[in-house]
């Protein structure tokens, strides 16, 4: 796994969004922090195997539907916009 080309492609696509937004840099930050502790969790798992590096992804990936959500609704409130997870 690439995790440089992973991150430029993070960076690339949150690029198409307002950074100087205070909710999409809070996404930005959240995203970088899940993913870091996912890999946390994954190290400590010692009854059966994980994946560090599949754990790490997943938190780089898992709200990729909240920029597209604050962008044109201005909420994270899935019932008062649209299901970030279909996005």
């Amino acid at each position: 796994m690439n995790r440089t080309r992973i991150e430029q492609t993070f960076a690339e696509y949150t690029n198409k969004y307002n950074a100087s937004d205070p909710k999409i840099r809070l996404k930005i930050d959240h995203t970088n922090r899940v993913a870091a502790l996912a890999e946390r969790i994954a190290k400590t798992v010692t009854d059966i195997s994980v994946d560090e590096d599949l754990a790490w992804t997943m938190g780089m990936l898992h709200d990729i539907g909240r920029f597209e959500q604050v962008k044109r609704y201005g909420t994270f409130v899935d019932s008062e916009s649209i299901d970030h997870a279909a996005v």
